[in-house]
Protein backbone atom coordinates (compact mmCIF):
# COMPACT_ATOMS: atom_id res chain seq x y z
CA UNK A 1 0.00 0.00 0.00
CA UNK A 2 1.33 3.52 -0.83
CA UNK A 3 1.42 5.90 2.29
CA UNK A 4 0.52 9.33 1.92
CA UNK A 5 4.26 10.39 2.97
CA UNK A 6 5.25 8.05 -0.68
CA UNK A 7 2.78 10.27 -2.53
CA UNK A 8 4.04 13.53 -1.43
CA UNK A 9 7.39 12.32 -2.51
CA UNK A 10 5.97 11.91 -5.93
CA UNK A 11 3.13 14.02 -5.87
CA UNK A 12 1.52 17.87 -3.95
CA UNK A 13 -1.38 17.45 -2.06
CA UNK A 14 -3.25 19.96 -4.61
CA UNK A 15 -6.70 19.85 -2.15
CA UNK A 16 -8.28 17.88 0.69
CA UNK A 17 -11.85 18.23 -1.42
CA UNK A 18 -14.66 15.43 -1.52
CA UNK A 19 -15.95 14.05 -5.16
CA UNK A 20 -19.44 14.39 -5.47
CA UNK A 21 -22.41 13.01 -7.69
CA UNK A 22 -26.23 13.47 -7.26
CA UNK A 23 -28.96 11.54 -8.22
CA UNK A 24 -32.24 12.08 -8.94
CA UNK A 25 -35.27 9.35 -7.81
CA UNK A 26 -38.22 10.58 -9.36
CA UNK A 27 -42.08 9.07 -8.39
CA UNK A 28 -43.55 5.71 -9.04
CA UNK A 29 -39.82 4.69 -10.88
CA UNK A 30 -38.59 1.13 -9.79
CA UNK A 31 -34.72 1.45 -9.16
CA UNK A 32 -32.87 -1.85 -9.17
CA UNK A 33 -29.60 -0.55 -9.68
CA UNK A 34 -28.25 3.26 -9.19
CA UNK A 35 -25.03 4.49 -11.06
CA UNK A 36 -23.11 7.46 -9.39
CA UNK A 37 -20.04 8.82 -11.26
CA UNK A 38 -21.29 8.14 -14.50
CA UNK A 39 -23.19 9.11 -17.72
CA UNK A 40 -27.16 9.52 -16.21
CA UNK A 41 -28.77 6.44 -17.60
CA UNK A 42 -31.84 8.62 -18.62
CA UNK A 43 -30.01 11.06 -21.27
CA UNK A 44 -29.81 13.80 -18.68
CA UNK A 45 -26.99 16.04 -18.49
CA UNK A 46 -25.33 16.78 -15.03
CA UNK A 47 -24.34 20.42 -13.75
CA UNK A 48 -21.55 21.46 -11.67
CA UNK A 49 -24.43 21.37 -9.23
CA UNK A 50 -24.86 17.23 -9.70
CA UNK A 51 -21.25 16.74 -9.84
CA UNK A 52 -17.49 17.92 -9.87
CA UNK A 53 -15.99 15.85 -12.03
CA UNK A 54 -15.52 17.09 -15.65
CA UNK A 55 -15.74 13.74 -16.83
CA UNK A 56 -17.88 10.96 -15.95
CA UNK A 57 -16.52 7.84 -13.65
CA UNK A 58 -12.64 9.51 -14.39
CA UNK A 59 -10.01 12.30 -12.80
CA UNK A 60 -8.99 14.78 -14.59
CA UNK A 61 -5.68 14.02 -16.53
CA UNK A 62 -2.24 13.86 -14.03
CA UNK A 63 -4.46 13.84 -10.79
CA UNK A 64 -5.10 10.66 -8.30
CA UNK A 65 -7.18 10.20 -5.54
CA UNK A 66 -7.37 8.83 -2.30
CA UNK A 67 -11.12 7.60 -1.12
CA UNK A 68 -10.85 7.74 2.91
CA UNK A 69 -14.11 7.12 3.02
CA UNK A 70 -17.51 7.63 1.16
CA UNK A 71 -20.48 9.55 2.92
CA UNK A 72 -24.16 9.17 1.31
CA UNK A 73 -26.48 11.97 1.68
CA UNK A 74 -30.52 12.02 0.93
CA UNK A 75 -32.19 15.61 0.81
CA UNK A 76 -32.90 16.74 3.80
CA UNK A 77 -37.05 16.68 3.36
CA UNK A 78 -36.85 12.99 2.41
CA UNK A 79 -39.71 10.93 4.37
CA UNK A 80 -38.63 8.78 6.87
CA UNK A 81 -40.30 5.99 4.53
CA UNK A 82 -38.66 6.81 2.03
CA UNK A 83 -35.28 6.74 3.52
CA UNK A 84 -35.82 3.50 5.15
CA UNK A 85 -37.19 2.06 1.32
CA UNK A 86 -33.40 3.13 0.08
CA UNK A 87 -31.37 2.23 2.81
CA UNK A 88 -32.85 -0.99 3.58
CA UNK A 89 -31.64 -4.10 1.32
CA UNK A 90 -29.38 -2.57 -0.85
CA UNK A 91 -25.70 -2.73 -1.25
CA UNK A 92 -23.20 -0.33 -1.83
CA UNK A 93 -20.67 -1.30 -4.63
CA UNK A 94 -17.62 0.93 -5.62
CA UNK A 95 -16.29 -0.44 -8.79
CA UNK A 96 -12.69 0.53 -10.63
CA UNK A 97 -12.23 -0.50 -14.25
CA UNK A 98 -13.84 -3.20 -15.89
CA UNK A 99 -16.29 -4.30 -13.07
CA UNK A 100 -13.30 -4.74 -10.53
CA UNK A 101 -15.03 -4.58 -7.29
CA UNK A 102 -13.30 -2.76 -4.42
CA UNK A 103 -15.41 -2.47 -1.56
CA UNK A 104 -18.78 -3.40 -0.92
CA UNK A 105 -21.06 -3.28 2.08
CA UNK A 106 -24.56 -3.32 2.72
CA UNK A 107 -26.25 1.00 3.04
CA UNK A 108 -28.84 -0.45 5.93
CA UNK A 109 -25.23 0.15 8.16
CA UNK A 110 -26.33 3.98 7.49
CA UNK A 111 -28.34 4.63 10.71
CA UNK A 112 -31.13 7.17 10.19
CA UNK A 113 -31.57 10.01 13.09
CA UNK A 114 -34.16 9.28 14.83
CA UNK A 115 -37.19 12.12 15.39
CA UNK A 116 -39.52 12.06 13.00
CA UNK A 117 -37.34 13.59 9.79
CA UNK A 118 -34.43 12.54 8.68
CA UNK A 119 -31.30 14.46 8.95
CA UNK A 120 -28.24 12.74 7.03
CA UNK A 121 -26.65 16.23 6.49
CA UNK A 122 -23.15 16.60 5.35
CA UNK A 123 -21.75 16.34 9.02
CA UNK A 124 -23.13 13.72 10.10
CA UNK A 125 -21.58 10.64 11.11
CA UNK A 126 -24.14 8.59 11.05
CA UNK A 127 -24.35 8.46 6.96
CA UNK A 128 -19.89 7.96 7.01
CA UNK A 129 -18.58 4.58 5.51
CA UNK A 130 -14.96 4.94 6.84
CA UNK A 131 -11.85 2.54 5.29
CA UNK A 132 -9.45 0.81 7.29
CA UNK A 133 -7.64 1.16 4.52
CA UNK A 134 -8.06 3.86 1.27
CA UNK A 135 -9.04 3.04 -1.97
CA UNK A 136 -6.79 4.96 -4.69
CA UNK A 137 -7.65 6.35 -7.77
CA UNK A 138 -4.90 6.61 -10.44
CA UNK A 139 -5.06 8.81 -13.45
CA UNK A 140 -7.11 7.19 -16.65
CA UNK A 141 -8.67 4.49 -14.57
CA UNK A 142 -12.51 4.55 -14.47
CA UNK A 143 -14.38 4.12 -11.53
CA UNK A 144 -18.22 4.19 -10.47
CA UNK A 145 -20.14 3.44 -7.35
CA UNK A 146 -23.42 1.67 -7.43
CA UNK A 147 -26.51 1.04 -4.95
CA UNK A 148 -28.39 -1.96 -5.84
CA UNK A 149 -31.58 -3.27 -4.87
CA UNK A 150 -33.16 -6.44 -4.71
CA UNK A 151 -36.10 -6.62 -5.96
CA UNK A 152 -36.16 -3.32 -6.14
CA UNK A 153 -37.52 0.07 -4.52
CA UNK A 154 -40.29 2.97 -5.29
CA UNK A 155 -39.99 6.63 -3.54
CA UNK A 156 -43.38 8.36 -3.20
CA UNK A 157 -42.18 11.66 -3.46
CA UNK A 158 -38.90 13.03 -6.10
CA UNK A 159 -35.89 12.46 -3.92
CA UNK A 160 -31.94 12.82 -4.65
CA UNK A 161 -29.32 10.95 -3.07
CA UNK A 162 -26.10 12.61 -3.35
CA UNK A 163 -22.48 10.35 -2.99
CA UNK A 164 -19.63 11.93 -1.46
CA UNK A 165 -15.70 10.01 -2.26
CA UNK A 166 -13.85 11.71 1.07
CA UNK A 167 -9.99 12.34 1.07
CA UNK A 168 -7.26 13.71 -0.89
CA UNK A 169 -6.50 14.55 -4.41
CA UNK A 170 -2.81 14.76 -5.66
CA UNK A 171 -1.22 16.03 -9.04
CA UNK A 172 1.81 15.43 -10.85
CA UNK A 173 4.52 17.88 -9.70
CA UNK A 174 8.12 17.61 -11.14
CA UNK A 175 10.51 17.56 -8.36
CA UNK A 176 14.44 18.52 -9.13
Amino acid sequence: MVTKQQLNKRYRIAEESPIFDTIKLATGTTYNSISFFSSPQNGDVKTEVDTNLMRPGMLEANEQFSIEAIRVVLNPDISEADAKVILKNTLLKFIKSNDNVVYKTPLSRLSLVSSGAVKLGVAENNNLIVFSSPIQLEPNVSFKAEIISKPGFQVAADSYIKMFLEGFYFKSALRG
